[in-house]
């Protein structure tokens, strides 16, 4: 194939990018399909027209002579001929011009201002010379250590979800009591805590009062009689149950003798009738003897 190129620019797309291309390629440069430079030419065997490798793979009749049973092979001589053409750099930030071939690889190896995807994962997009930063100062999935322990993990997991468990972070007395305490102390704190509500310290005595333990001392103080009147009936009431248990001791004392003698007596008769047993016997035996 004769190419003759044009001495003017012009913008095409070789597969998914635009390029300026500094020299315009002819016709028999281009698919014929999508009618611009081919991706990995392909050459009908029919007609030796020219498609890109992504438009091949659509038809089974040539586009150009209409034959049936589409076949083509990757034209070499071609590809190398479109990828020597001269471009700039699709990055607007970017200088460089070359023939294509050499603009393809500097994108993909060289390119500073070419987006490339974060290293971590986080899939944002950054300019490859200001990846490096981006992974290691601002990627919400780098890896960072917690300030107050030695847990480590992605970014966006230590200052939020673990900053809500860490047991070395300092946090507010849920009761509001004014105090801070590092969270792995806060139970020990909840028990000496003065705005916690707890009950009197009487209430199985009978005193239904619930304070604040700041202010449960004064209750204390000035509900001393009524604390004492609680104790001492309770005590009364004790008194009355001792005596009741040892009402029903002593009554299982008496039964249990009751029931001694009993078996006493039952074992009595049973010597007895063991004995009656024994003289039958002989009595009878000696009968057998004389008949």
């Amino acid at each position: 194939i004769e190419i003759k190129m044009a001495a003017k620019e012009d913008r095409y797309y070789y597969g998914k990018r635009e390029f300026l291309f500094l020299e315009v390629p002819e016709d028999a440069c281009k698919c014929l399909i999508c009618m611009d430079p081919a991706v990995n030419p392909h050459q009908s065997k029919c007609c030796g027209c020219i498609l890109c490798e992504k438009c091949v793979r659509k038809v089974e009749t040539c586009p150009k002579c209409r034959k049936e049973n589409f076949c083509s092979f990757m034209d070499q001589v071609l590809n190398r001929r479109i990828r020597s053409l001269k471009v700039s750099c699709p990055n607007s930030e970017c200088n460089k011009k070359s023939d294509l071939g050499t603009i393809l690889e500097h994108l993909r190896e060289k390119c500073p201002f070419e987006l490339v995807e974060c290293r971590n994962g986080c899939l944002q997009k950054v300019e490859r010379d200001k990846e490096a930063a981006h992974a290691e100062r601002e990627c919400s999935h780098r890896v960072i250590q917690c300030d107050l322990c030695e847990q480590r993990g992605p970014y966006q997991f230590i200052t939020s979800t673990h900053l809500g468990e860490c047991m070395e972070r300092t946090v507010s007395c849920p009761e509001a009591c004014g105090n801070e305490v590092r969270r792995r102390e806060l139970s020990a704190h909840m028990i000496v805590c003065p705005e916690v509500v707890i009950s009197c310290p009487y209430r199985p005595l009978g005193c239904a009062m619930d304070l604040k333990r700041g202010k449960m001392h004064v209750h204390l103080e000035t509900h001393a009689s009524s604390h004492v009147t609680f104790l001492t009936e309770k005590l009364g009431q004790q008194e009355g149950t001792v005596q009741e248990l040892m009402r029903k001791v002593e009554q299982q004392e008496q039964d249990t003798d009751r029931l001694k003698m009993v078996v006493e007596q039952l074992v009595s008769d049973n010597k007895k009738l063991a004995e009656d047993a024994i003289l039958a016997k002989v009595q009878i035996e000696t009968l057998s003897s004389h008949t």
